[in-house]
């Protein structure tokens, strides 16, 4: 969990193999990283990015949790940004 090596891409594609072990701490971070992602960049593509991810968190131990109390959060602070309630309706 080097500081060094936290992205959204490289969590995306190794967590589903550690979700047995570090479940907690990549939700942890997961939260972390997206909500600091969607006060930085706003528009479709990075909209499709942040579900993507909320997709990933997913396949976490209480991942199902984790990403709909996420999604409540964007709800209220992003509420004004119909395009991206639009990509986090699911969850």
């Amino acid at each position: 969990m080097d500081a060094n090596h936290h992205s959204l891409d490289m969590f995306d594609n190794y967590a589903h193999h550690l979700k047995s072990t570090h479940s907690e701490e990549l939700l942890t971070e997961y939260v972390s990283m997206l909500k600091d992602f969607a006060a930085r960049n706003m528009g479709a593509k990075h909209y499709s990015r942040i579900r993507n991810s909320m997709e990933a968190m997913l396949k976490l131990e209480n991942g199902n949790t984790a990403a709909h109390e996420l999604a409540e959060h964007f709800r209220e602070v992003y509420r004004r940004r119909p395009s991206f309630m639009a990509e986090i309706s699911k969850f």
